[in-house]
């Protein structure tokens, strides 16, 4: 049922900001954007067009949200936001099947933490993203941080912090020098800036799937590929 002269698209978006007040409501009251980008840039967004899955000959490039950690003229590296892997990190039925070393128990601590296929490439390395400043920890953006899973796992194991603060994905994305730029030439992906909110929050069960909520948010031109998307899987 569509809501008088509010668009279907705008209105489940509106969903998504209320479904992370209740999650995360500090991180909602930061707000949530985006806005289209020429180029790629370090703690940016690369989103695949509609065209993608054929112009790169890989149906796994379908409706992906990348968050670019690494982009230069060595290649570029990201973590895919919207695909979990219906697997927790724990070591438990339903969990991961690797045995995660060092010297925190990481897998108990974020047991019921939910993995994210964060790429294609070397599934069997786990990343940690949160929006904390701890020891060890890598700032990709203000406010956006890699690593530091020791103080990590000793903050939450002594209830400084929450463990769904953190995000888990097995594997990232990468692309040789110059080859993501090659693949925007040819219409594959479009790239964004964001706010953190967009990239920290939980993309489980939202009412509007994260690739949509970003173009819709982008606005413009953006806003009719996720219509068109969405019309397509109608």
């Amino acid at each position: 049922m569509r809501t008088a002269g509010v668009p279907e698209g705008a209105r489940r978006s509106e969903d998504n900001r209320r479904l992370l007040e209740i999650q995360n409501p500090a991180l909602a009251a930061e707000g949530i954007w985006a806005h289209g980008t020429p180029r790629p840039e370090v703690g940016g967004l690369v989103i695949s067009s509609l065209e993608a899955p054929e112009l790169l000959k890989d149906d796994r490039m379908f409706q992906l949200v990348i968050f670019l950690t690494t982009h230069g003229p060595e290649g570029s590296v990201g973590l895919i936001l919207n695909r979990p892997t219906g697997m927790v990190l724990g070591r438990k039925p339903g969990g991961l099947p690797l045995e995660l070393g060092g010297p925190v128990p990481i897998q108990r601590v974020f047991q019921d933490n939910m993995v994210y296929c964060g790429g294609f490439t070397a599934q069997q390395v786990i990343h940690i993203m949160h929006g904390h400043r701890l020891q060890n920890c890598v700032q990709v953006v203000p406010g956006v941080y890699m690593a530091g899973e020791v103080a990590a796992t000793e903050a939450v194991s002594g209830g400084r912090l929450p463990a769904a603060d953190f995000k888990f994905f097995s594997g990232a994305i990468t692309w040789a020098p110059g080859e993501l730029e090659a693949q925007m030439d040819r219409g594959a992906w479009y790239t964004a800036a964001c706010s953190r909110s967009l990239v920290l929050k939980s993309a489980l069960q939202l009412p509007v799937p994260l690739w949509r909520e970003v173009l819709q948010l982008m606005g413009g031109q953006y806003a009719a590929v996720a219509r068109e998307g969405d019309e397509g899987d109608e």
